[in-house]
């Protein structure tokens, strides 16, 4: 769904960021500021402990990629209220079905676990040694495009961490050390179309 114009009674007059809105715009995506709780997936690990009235999704950028392939950027916070944690997310959804997978980055602390996916190694060692793999089935995290090491060697390089998870057809690349700005926003879109190279999509 493309929205425009179509806001929420409760959306905060303040919360519009121009920045944002010029953003979107530049890339001829459409721009909300306060989405509040209406486009949470139901399913998934990052959205595991998502809650209806309490969890929000502001900073709304939705668009088609070569005007065809959805592709949503925005920012997640758990539970504002008590300054819980938040996310920038760039979600796609594209047209092949990969199961459940989870790719995130090694470190001393993970902020969610991993519920009923199975641990898969691949073939890369250094790959290993620097992220973790979960997936409902082998095939599908062997299959799956992006875990080669031209696009991982990317994320790795980057100054803050991103992670992925795959829900069936839908992709979210996700990071959750940096500022929901445009400079973070135009980094996670160009993250975004490099996946759609190597999705040959």
């Amino acid at each position: 769904w493309l929205l425009s114009d179509i806001r929420q009674e409760t959306e905060d007059v303040y919360s519009l960021n121009g920045a944002m809105m010029q953003f979107a715009s530049s890339q001829g995506y459409h721009y909300s500021p306060d989405m509040g709780w209406l486009f949470i997936p139901r399913r998934g690990q990052l959205f595991g402990e998502a809650k209806f009235g309490t969890s929000d999704i502001n900073n709304h950028i939705v668009g088609l990629y070569n005007g065809a392939l959805l592709t949503q950027l925005y920012t997640y916070a758990v539970n504002p209220a008590s300054a819980g944690k938040s996310y920038v997310i760039a979600q796609v959804n594209v047209p092949k079905q990969y199961g459940n997978i989870i790719v995130r980055r090694r470190g001393p602390i993970n902020w969610f676990g991993i519920k009923n996916l199975q641990k898969v190694e691949t073939e890369w060692t250094k790959f290993n040694d620097k992220y973790e793999v979960y997936a409902s089935s082998y095939e599908g995290a062997t299959s799956f495009e992006l875990l080669n090491p031209t696009y991982m060697e990317q994320l790795e390089a980057l100054p803050f961490k991103v992670n992925i998870e795959v829900v069936d057809n839908v992709i979210y690349i996700y990071t959750d050390e940096a500022k929901a700005d445009t400079a973070t926003y135009q980094t996670m879109l160009d993250l975004t179309n490099k996946a759609f190279v190597e999705l040959r999509l």
